[in-house]
């Protein structure tokens, strides 16, 4: 949601730097222009569809003391090989274990290991996401300032 009302407020300052003389708004279009270039508000999508984790989570996790996981860390998913390299390059070995459908405690420890390992992005998404808000929340306020002295400059 905050992606789109950033591409919006981009927008609005491609189309309308050039009709307002103030020097502040111009330095702060020019501000939305560099800031917001477009691929930048790609690649934000990008990684928000990342994650949406459609293809699963991948985290690696260090055994420690007592066999306790530490040092949970959230990864991307290895890029699919091509034909070539899955033929001749040699095949790291792999380590899975399946869980029986019955095995309730089985399922609730793997959604522990998913929480730990999902927090730390879920921080920095969360004060990501804060901080654009309140940007457009002190923005919107700013705004109405401006819209008051307008409608206060035409009553008088």
């Amino acid at each position: 949601m905050l992606t789109r009302i950033l591409r919006k407020l981009k927008n609005i300052a491609d189309l309308y730097t050039d009709q307002f003389q103030s020097e502040g708004f111009r330095r702060f279009f020019a501000m939305l222009k560099e800031e917001l270039e477009e691929n930048y508000l790609d690649k934000i999508q990008d990684h928000l569809n990342e994650l949406k984790f459609n293809n699963g989570v991948f985290i690696s996790v260090q055994l420690g003391q007592g066999n306790e996981g530490t040092s949970y860390i959230l990864r991307k998913f290895p890029q699919k090989k091509k034909w070539f390299q899955q033929t001749w390059l040699e095949k790291m070995p792999a380590y899975s274990f399946q869980i029986s459908p019955r095995d309730e405690a089985g399922y609730r420890v793997l959604g522990k290991i998913k929480d730990k390992g999902l927090n730390l992005v879920a921080n920095s998404l969360v004060q990501s996401a804060d901080h654009i808000y309140s940007f457009i929340t002190v923005l919107r306020l700013e705004l109405a300032f401006y819209m008051s002295c307008l409608n206060l400059y035409q009553k008088l």
